[in-house]
């Protein structure tokens, strides 16, 4: 058996550290996803409508709510593409 590896010269960059979820003093909630090769995140909470996440920096999606206790959390991820365009 032969493997073969490529080596660019440059290491490898590691994938940013998501918090999620943080609550904040004033009680929004702020939920966040490592999802760099997808076109559209949706954040549904059960009681509320589904609210698209934004692309933030180094892909993760970024996603707002009030927090009211808690309850079911679905995070919808649609059209995954591969590489960078």
């Amino acid at each position: 058996m032969l493997i073969f590896a490529l080596n660019t010269g440059a290491p490898a960059e590691e994938p940013p550290r998501v918090q999620s979820p943080e609550v904040h003093p004033d009680d929004r909630v702020t939920f966040r996803l490592l999802a760099p090769n997808v076109k559209e995140v949706f954040l549904l909470l059960e009681g509320a409508e589904k609210a698209p996440m934004k692309q933030g920096d180094k892909g993760i999606r970024i996603g707002h709510d009030r927090f009211a206790g808690a309850r079911p959390l679905r995070i919808l991820v649609f059209g995954a593409r591969s590489g960078s365009g």
